[in-house]
Protein backbone atom coordinates (compact mmCIF):
# COMPACT_ATOMS: atom_id res chain seq x y z
CA UNK A 1 0.00 0.00 0.00
CA UNK A 2 1.45 3.35 -1.04
CA UNK A 3 1.08 6.67 0.78
CA UNK A 4 -0.95 7.97 -2.18
CA UNK A 5 -3.43 5.09 -1.86
CA UNK A 6 -3.82 5.80 1.86
CA UNK A 7 -4.37 9.52 1.16
CA UNK A 8 -7.00 8.85 -1.51
CA UNK A 9 -8.78 6.34 0.74
CA UNK A 10 -8.73 8.74 3.70
CA UNK A 11 -10.09 11.54 1.53
CA UNK A 12 -12.88 9.38 0.18
CA UNK A 13 -13.83 8.19 3.68
CA UNK A 14 -13.70 11.73 5.04
CA UNK A 15 -11.05 11.02 7.68
CA UNK A 16 -7.49 12.20 8.18
CA UNK A 17 -4.45 10.44 6.79
CA UNK A 18 -2.97 9.71 10.25
CA UNK A 19 -6.36 8.65 11.59
CA UNK A 20 -6.73 6.05 8.85
CA UNK A 21 -3.18 4.76 9.40
CA UNK A 22 -3.64 4.49 13.16
CA UNK A 23 -7.01 2.76 12.88
CA UNK A 24 -5.74 0.38 10.18
CA UNK A 25 -2.74 -0.60 12.30
CA UNK A 26 -4.04 -0.75 15.87
CA UNK A 27 -7.74 -1.55 15.49
CA UNK A 28 -8.11 -3.42 12.22
CA UNK A 29 -4.61 -4.98 12.16
CA UNK A 30 -4.42 -4.47 8.39
CA UNK A 31 -0.96 -2.90 8.58
CA UNK A 32 1.99 -4.50 10.32
CA UNK A 33 4.51 -2.45 12.33
CA UNK A 34 6.92 -1.96 9.41
CA UNK A 35 4.18 -0.81 7.02
CA UNK A 36 2.74 1.52 9.65
CA UNK A 37 6.12 3.16 10.37
CA UNK A 38 6.92 3.52 6.66
CA UNK A 39 3.55 5.11 5.84
CA UNK A 40 3.68 7.34 8.93
CA UNK A 41 6.81 9.04 7.52
CA UNK A 42 4.69 10.62 4.77
CA UNK A 43 2.25 13.48 5.26
CA UNK A 44 -0.62 14.59 3.01
CA UNK A 45 1.36 17.71 2.13
CA UNK A 46 4.44 15.72 1.05
CA UNK A 47 2.32 13.25 -0.94
CA UNK A 48 0.57 16.06 -2.83
CA UNK A 49 3.88 17.83 -3.44
CA UNK A 50 5.22 14.71 -5.19
CA UNK A 51 2.34 14.96 -7.68
CA UNK A 52 2.61 18.63 -8.49
CA UNK A 53 4.87 20.63 -10.70
CA UNK A 54 6.00 24.11 -9.76
CA UNK A 55 3.85 26.12 -7.35
CA UNK A 56 0.59 24.37 -8.19
CA UNK A 57 -0.89 22.99 -4.98
CA UNK A 58 -3.38 20.12 -5.14
CA UNK A 59 -6.67 20.27 -3.22
CA UNK A 60 -8.13 16.84 -4.08
CA UNK A 61 -6.81 13.58 -5.52
CA UNK A 62 -9.12 11.34 -7.56
CA UNK A 63 -7.96 7.86 -8.62
CA UNK A 64 -9.47 5.14 -10.81
CA UNK A 65 -11.30 3.59 -7.83
CA UNK A 66 -12.92 6.86 -6.70
CA UNK A 67 -16.54 6.01 -5.99
CA UNK A 68 -18.01 9.30 -4.79
CA UNK A 69 -20.58 10.45 -7.27
CA UNK A 70 -20.02 14.15 -6.63
CA UNK A 71 -17.00 16.40 -6.24
CA UNK A 72 -17.73 19.60 -4.31
CA UNK A 73 -15.26 22.27 -5.36
CA UNK A 74 -14.75 26.01 -5.28
CA UNK A 75 -13.55 28.05 -8.25
CA UNK A 76 -9.78 27.69 -8.31
CA UNK A 77 -9.63 24.30 -6.56
CA UNK A 78 -7.14 21.90 -8.14
CA UNK A 79 -7.93 18.21 -8.70
CA UNK A 80 -5.25 15.63 -9.51
CA UNK A 81 -6.35 12.58 -11.47
CA UNK A 82 -4.24 9.48 -10.76
CA UNK A 83 -4.84 6.45 -12.97
CA UNK A 84 -8.01 7.83 -14.51
CA UNK A 85 -8.33 11.16 -16.24
CA UNK A 86 -11.16 13.25 -17.71
CA UNK A 87 -12.06 12.57 -21.31
CA UNK A 88 -13.74 15.93 -21.78
CA UNK A 89 -13.19 18.58 -19.16
CA UNK A 90 -13.48 21.76 -21.16
CA UNK A 91 -16.69 22.88 -19.47
CA UNK A 92 -15.94 22.08 -15.84
CA UNK A 93 -12.17 22.02 -15.45
CA UNK A 94 -9.26 23.73 -17.09
CA UNK A 95 -6.60 21.05 -17.56
CA UNK A 96 -3.06 22.22 -16.81
CA UNK A 97 -0.12 21.06 -18.87
CA UNK A 98 3.38 20.23 -17.67
CA UNK A 99 2.23 18.30 -14.58
CA UNK A 100 3.21 14.77 -13.60
CA UNK A 101 -0.43 13.71 -13.44
CA UNK A 102 -3.53 15.16 -15.15
CA UNK A 103 -4.43 18.24 -13.10
CA UNK A 104 -7.63 20.21 -13.50
CA UNK A 105 -8.65 23.57 -12.06
CA UNK A 106 -12.33 24.30 -11.37
CA UNK A 107 -13.28 27.35 -13.39
CA UNK A 108 -17.06 27.63 -13.89
CA UNK A 109 -19.69 27.92 -11.15
CA UNK A 110 -22.46 25.34 -11.47
CA UNK A 111 -23.02 21.61 -11.79
CA UNK A 112 -21.26 19.63 -14.49
CA UNK A 113 -20.91 15.97 -15.50
CA UNK A 114 -17.45 14.65 -16.18
CA UNK A 115 -16.65 11.31 -17.81
CA UNK A 116 -13.37 9.65 -16.88
CA UNK A 117 -11.47 7.42 -19.29
CA UNK A 118 -12.42 4.36 -17.19
CA UNK A 119 -16.13 4.94 -17.90
CA UNK A 120 -16.99 6.46 -14.49
CA UNK A 121 -19.11 9.61 -14.45
CA UNK A 122 -18.56 12.25 -11.79
CA UNK A 123 -20.80 15.16 -11.00
CA UNK A 124 -18.85 18.31 -10.19
CA UNK A 125 -20.51 21.04 -8.14
CA UNK A 126 -18.46 24.21 -8.26
CA UNK A 127 -19.22 27.13 -5.96
CA UNK A 128 -17.85 30.65 -5.87
CA UNK A 129 -14.58 31.03 -3.94
CA UNK A 130 -15.22 31.22 -0.17
CA UNK A 131 -18.98 30.80 -0.65
CA UNK A 132 -20.84 30.27 2.61
CA UNK A 133 -24.14 28.47 2.32
CA UNK A 134 -27.34 29.88 3.86
CA UNK A 135 -27.46 27.35 6.72
CA UNK A 136 -23.93 27.75 8.10
CA UNK A 137 -25.03 29.85 11.08
CA UNK A 138 -28.51 28.45 11.67
CA UNK A 139 -27.68 27.03 15.11
CA UNK A 140 -26.20 30.25 16.49
CA UNK A 141 -28.27 32.34 18.85
CA UNK A 142 -29.86 35.49 17.51
CA UNK A 143 -27.90 38.63 18.40
CA UNK A 144 -29.41 40.65 21.22
CA UNK A 145 -31.23 43.77 20.14
CA UNK A 146 -29.87 46.68 22.21
CA UNK A 147 -32.86 48.86 21.42
CA UNK A 148 -35.60 46.50 22.77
Amino acid sequence: MSPLEVLVTATELGVGYTTLLTHSHFALKILNDAQYRALKKSSPKSIRSELQTGNTEIDLVVDEAYSAATLDLEVGDRVAFVGAHPEQAQTALEMLSGCQVPLGVAKIVGTHRLRLNNGVYLSIRTARKHYVGPYENRFLEEPLNDGK
